[in-house]
């Protein structure tokens, strides 16, 4: 065996729509409730030995 560790990879896409509405539902920062395609990447990483997974590292841009 010659690596420690254990990597996998997951990515996955998404149509994504950030704003901040008030209590009456309007949207002053994306009144037209824009979304926006995005692909996250998360890469997860456990040790041979081990059965936790821990996620060490993510990253996301815009399609």
């Amino acid at each position: 065996m010659l690596a420690e560790k254990v990597r996998m990879f997951v990515t996955f896409e998404v149509s994504q729509m950030s704003a901040m509405i008030d209590v009456d539902g309007v949207s002053p920062d994306n009144p037209k409730r824009l979304y926006r395609e995005v692909i996250h990447k998360w890469i997860f990483e456990r040790e041979f030995d081990k059965n936790s997974w821990i996620l060490s590292k993510l990253s996301s841009a815009e399609v």
